[in-house]
């Protein structure tokens, strides 16, 4: 059932990110000054990134594409598996994760780097974009709930906890014969 909200968010989000960098490529122009949106705050500035934050890996096209999708199949596996899909925020983590994941990748695809326009007026930290957002964001959420949001699970390994692969009675765990 999570997949009939968590889909749809993931696709409003990707063509979010999308537009956005369009709108982007068609106002901005690379190199010009930062224009003020939120004075003080937020400038738009057009970069184009072929790495990752503060252009580490610049160049490194081969490992990011193939990084994003096994990011991407791995929250979808997530999410048609985990016991935890039944709650509402982390299905919400797993889409703006997913979303950010899937919104670089069409650029990396697309044409080779990554738009990125967003920048802080009141600090030195790299242009970013939607993507970007949605990934930072679910990462933090995801951060904060496994440290203070789910509930203690002992004895539940994490391949049950992410893909509900059952966990086999404790003394074939422990080697010793029944």
């Amino acid at each position: 059932m999570a997949l009939l909200w968590v889909m749809p968010l993931t696709a409003a989000l990707v063509y979010a990110d999308q537009l956005s960098k369009l709108w982007a490529v068609a106002y901005l122009n690379l190199g010009d000054l930062p224009v003020e949106w939120i004075p003080g705050v937020i400038n738009f500035k057009l970069h184009y990134n072929t790495g990752i934050g503060w252009s580490m890996l610049e160049g490194q096209y081969w490992i990011f594409v193939p990084l994003s999708v096994l990011i991407s199949l791995f929250f979808v596996v997530v999410l048609l598996r985990s016991p935890l899909r039944k709650k509402w925020w982390f299905d919400l983590i797993c889409a703006l994760i997913l979303s950010g994941a899937i919104g670089n990748l069409i650029d990396r695809i697309g044409c080779g780097k990554v738009t990125d326009f967003i920048s802080f007026a009141f600090m030195d930290f790299p242009t970013f974009n939607v993507a970007d957002c949605c990934v930072v964001v679910g990462a933090i959420a995801l951060f904060v709930a496994i440290l203070f949001g789910m509930k203690k699970v002992e004895d539940v390994p994490l391949r049950t906890l992410l893909f509900n692969i059952p966990v086999k009675n404790k003394e074939k765990q422990d080697g010793s014969d029944v």
